[in-house]
């Protein structure tokens, strides 16, 4: 789609996080591991960082139109998963090109098995993966569920998508009906959003009913154990894929968002 959008053949594409990653490194701030504790949190980082990527955006010759949310990314598996070391000995997926993925999963103490998505279903098939991570409807729909027996109620992490239209295509469009798209975009994507996070949480019934057991999320010492290992992820690809001073910002918020609850 990417390669589509730039030599002209689509104008617009909604990118999950290793898609806009391709264009805007930066942006996968928001898709560091056990970052966000709830959706509260997630839309204000993604209110008050928004004009700072559509600037970065418009350098790379493209317009923010909304934020496409995939939602939270959870961690399914064949054995119970409940503190960090239950993922010792595990054949853990990990997605091909992704250093979020990539690094969240070393820090665990986990040499992943990198694949593309398309290449999942037969690699739980033939058993050279047992442990995959996906939001429990994208799970559902892609069927990984029948080979896998646990999900983990802690979230790995919330996943951010962007629906992003070209910047040559979208500056032809006279401004009433460029501010119309974006008026438009911006109140479908909002109620898509609310939809979609209705719609996780009916797929943990279906997954339950499936015959998925849920572990329930960790607390105390294990809990931290967990978020040791975000902060670790975040301090390591800071000045890689993301400035510290990005970084910075995004821990701003969230703790005037934790202290102001």
């Amino acid at each position: 789609m990417l390669r589509r959008m730039r030599i002209g053949q689509i104008h617009c594409a909604a990118f999950s996080g290793v898609g806009f990653g391709q264009i805007l490194p930066l942006l996968r701030v928001l898709d560091l591991p056990f970052l966000f504790q709830n959706d509260q949190e997630v839309d204000r980082v993604h209110r008050e960082l928004r004009p700072f990527f559509e600037e970065k955006m418009k350098e790379k010759g493209f317009v923010l139109l909304s934020w496409a949310e995939v939602g939270n990314v959870h961690l399914f598996s064949k054995v119970s998963i409940q503190k960090v070391a239950d993922l010792e000995g595990l054949k853990v997926w990990s997605w091909s090109g992704d250093p979020i993925a990539k690094e969240t999963f070393t820090a665990m103490g986990v040499n992943p098995i990198p694949l593309a998505v398309t290449d999942v279903t037969t690699a739980l098939n033939t058993g050279m993966i047992d442990t995959v991570y996906a939001p429990p409807l994208g799970a559902l729909a892609l069927q990984w569920q029948t080979y896998v027996n646990y999900m983990m109620a802690l979230p790995l992490v919330h996943s951010t998508g962007a629906l992003l239209i070209a910047s040559n295509y979208f500056n032809k469009l006279p401004k009433d009906l460029a501010d119309l798209l974006k008026d438009c975009t911006k109140k479908v994507m909002g109620d898509l959003t609310k939809k979609l996070r209705e719609q996780n949480l009916d797929a943990l019934n279906v997954l339950q009913d499936s015959g998925i057991t849920i572990t329930p999320a960790p607390e105390g010492k294990t809990l931290e154990r967990f978020h040791e290992v975000g902060d670790r992820v975040a301090r390591k690809l800071s000045g890689e894929v993301y400035p510290e001073a990005l970084l910075n910002q995004v821990y701003d918020i969230l703790d005037r968002t934790r202290h102001s609850e």
